[in-house]
């Protein structure tokens, strides 16, 4: 069975969308595979980003910025979701696309301060993890639990 595909799609595919892919890809969802892409793509991705995500634990290996128009090639996986990560997001449409949703991530180039891509990562993992609780990403088989259950106790 193929995976169902979300794609992340920030303006220059550069940081919020990289950090996205990883994340959810990291995340192992049943049933999901991650992409990232932007409408006007760096030529590499910010050095910033990847060291948030290997300063967590997270794959930063082989992340580059790629144009949105990747997608829209024959051969290309179709795209389940589209989440663009930018307030400004244009419309854009890709093939065999049917949903799509936005969520205003801020760009942390564009913040001083220190902690900047460690907010952005904490935004879009909470953002993920709403995907998978509001059913919004439907799951193709149970997923496995992470950690065994326990039966709760009343005191």
């Amino acid at each position: 069975m193929q995976p169902r595909s979300i794609l992340f799609a920030g303006r220059r595919n550069a940081a919020r969308s990289l950090i996205a892919e990883s994340c959810f890809n990291a995340a192992d969802v049943a049933g999901w595979r991650a992409f990232s892409a932007g409408w006007s793509p760096c030529e590499s991705a910010d050095g910033h980003a990847l060291a948030v995500l290997r300063d967590n634990g997270l794959p930063s290996e082989g992340l580059q910025p790629k144009a949105m128009e990747l997608f829209c090639l024959a051969g290309a996986p179709q795209i389940d979701l589209c989440v663009f990560l930018d307030a400004n997001a244009p419309e854009i449409a890709l093939p065999d696309h049917s949903r799509s949703i936005c969520w205003h991530i801020p760009d942390p180039q564009s913040d001083p301060s220190p902690n900047a891509y460690a907010r952005v990562l904490d935004l879009i993992g909470h953002g993920i993890a709403g995907l998978i609780i509001s059913g919004e990403i439907e799951l193709r088989y149970p997923p496995v639990p992470a950690f065994p259950m326990r039966a709760n106790h009343a005191a």
